[in-house]
């Protein structure tokens, strides 16, 4: 026990004497009153500061608990050091590298060869076909009318061909129109010709408007290849919802969904509305002060498109319905249920027209 002493004199009460013993520091411990170190402090060392007794390593000095000197970076945390990297589990976590990342190949060879990773990728090739030809075909229109203001006709296709054909309305000839737009638009468009107010072409115009026109017309066939083997795949894997809907709306629905699997989970009313989603959200923003959609892909199927406005939404509530259940039968089950699936969508349908 520490030896009491310099208690000052006229304290308040013995309970204040010992107060004020307590609160000086000390530096009569010895080893037999379990001090950790019995050296005497240096002036100059760091921790020789009254009232830290046991902090008496110099800043160079050993550390007992690490076994290196204070101030210096651990064996273990040092950069480049083998032992660290090459320790006795450093085999056992290559090992562990080496499984996860099998794994992940194997899961990633399961998504790219799965059922419908081609039809997705079809069907959003079909879109980027869509975008790119469209917007090549209101260049070309805006730079033939330079020529041929007057030039009007219902088919992007046949516009195209016809300035490929020709380049200019100076070589337009009626046996090759008559061919393309038939007899009396030939008429038409040749009387419109001698007395159109559009600027001659050039010869290297003429060339370059032709050029662009053909490659827009092997973007038309290359859109054709693609809804051809659409129509085959989608039979083939989406056999019950091609069968209710049509072959692109089945594959499109694919597509929205990502995987057979996940089109197969999907309720009726996610089938009904996927595809918009801006018009969703925007109705959830405004707290129902804008309508919700009614239909979302599905609209392109004939039987909501070619229903009466008003009826549209209960139509699709309908078809969402059916083609929920076909989905889960070609996800899953695998059985073609389509024919039963089509009598009651018919016998529904009839209610609600």
């Amino acid at each position: 026990m520490p030896e009491l002493k310099n208690i000052p004199q006229g304290s308040a009460s013995p309970a204040g004497e010992w107060v004020m013993m307590m609160k000086r520091p000390s530096n009569n411990f010895n080893n037999s009153q379990g001090s950790r170190d019995s050296r005497p402090r240096e002036s100059g060392s760091r921790d020789s500061r009254p009232g830290k007794p046991f902090n008496n390593f110099n800043r160079g000095s050993q550390d007992r608990r690490f076994g290196h000197s204070r101030g210096e970076r651990p064996p273990f945390q040092q950069r480049g050091n083998s032992n660290y990297r090459n320790g006795p589990n450093s085999r056992g976590d290559a090992d562990g590298r080496e499984k996860f990342f099998s794994k992940a190949r194997e899961k990633l060879r399961e998504a790219f060869t799965g059922k419908g990773a081609s039809l997705v990728q079809s069907i959003r090739t079909l879109d980027d076909l869509d975008n790119t030809k469209s917007l090549l075909f209101e260049r070309l229109k805006e730079w033939f009318a330079n020529n041929f203001p007057e030039l009007s006709l219902e088919s992007e296709e046949t516009y195209c061909r016809l300035v490929a054909t020709f380049g200019c309305k100076e070589e337009l000839e009626y046996s090759q129109l008559e061919e393309i737009v038939g007899s009396q638009k030939a008429q038409e468009l040749m009387q419109a010709a001698e007395k159109s107010a559009g600027a001659p072409f050039t010869i290297g115009e003429k060339n370059a408007a032709a050029s662009l026109a053909k490659a827009i017309l092997t973007l038309f066939e290359e859109r054709k290849a693609q809804e051809t083997f659409i129509n085959s795949e989608a039979q083939i894997i989406l056999p019950n919802v091609t069968a209710l809907a049509e072959p692109l709306v089945a594959a499109r629905l694919l597509s929205l969904a990502g995987s057979l699997h996940k089109l197969g989970e999907m309720p009726s009313s996610t089938i009904q509305v996927i595809g918009a989603e801006k018009s969703l959200f925007k109705h959830l923003r405004s707290h129902g002060r804008t309508p919700s959609p009614k239909h979302g892909a599905i609209f392109q199927n004939t039987l909501v498109r070619g229903a009466v406005k008003e009826k549209r939404g209960r139509i699709a509530r309908t078809l969402a319905a059916k083609i929920a259940i076909a989905g889960r039968a070609d996800a899953f089950s695998g059985n073609f249920i389509a024919p039963l699936l089509k009598k009651q969508l018919q016998k529904q349908l009839a209610r609600v027209k």
